[in-house]
């Protein structure tokens, strides 16, 4: 378990080290990121946010509290969420989307079935898969993949 929690603390400090290293000239490498390199930053970004939320007891409580409805509320409050996150609220290294219907089917939906991806991958390593129903371990998985949307939209703006 240490081992697995220090994956976030050396993605810290990587994203530490990039956000505060005065470079200068040199930031026009996000242009020309392929496709596949921005799905893999959201990758990162999500699961340097599962790691952080999903050794907690709060995820598992959450998930055995909420109803189908809560469960289909944190969907839709996720996906809005990243997409506003990444072309709509006017953050520093903020995306100009060319269209918005095709920037949220390009990035933000695929981005959110990555942080779902993701987050059931954590709770595999986690070991909180064990002895839950399908509907207990997707409700789990939409709780969790709250903070991983979250954290895959960041990453594209501060990678």
């Amino acid at each position: 378990m240490v081992a697995l929690q220090a994956i976030p603390g050396g993605m810290g400090a990587l994203l530490a080290r990039r956000q505060l290293a005065g470079g200068g000239g040199d930031d026009g490498d996000e242009d020309q990121a392929s496709y596949v390199g921005e799905l893999f930053l959201m990758a990162a970004g999500a699961l340097f946010f599962a790691l952080n939320v999903a050794p907690t007891e709060e995820v598992i409580l959450i998930a055995y509290k909420a109803t189908p409805w809560h469960a289909l509320a944190l969907i839709v409050a996720s996906v809005a969420l990243m997409h506003v996150i990444v072309f709509e609220a006017g953050f520093a290294g903020q995306e100009e989307a060319e269209h918005p219907l095709k920037a949220f089917a390009h990035f933000t939906l695929p981005g959110y079935a990555i942080a779902l991806g993701i987050s059931l991958f954590v709770l595999f390593l986690f070991g909180r898969v064990e002895g839950h129903s399908l509907e207990g371990l997707t409700q789990t998985v939409i709780v969790l993949g709250f903070p991983a949307a979250v954290g895959a939209a960041a990453a594209r703006l501060l990678v």
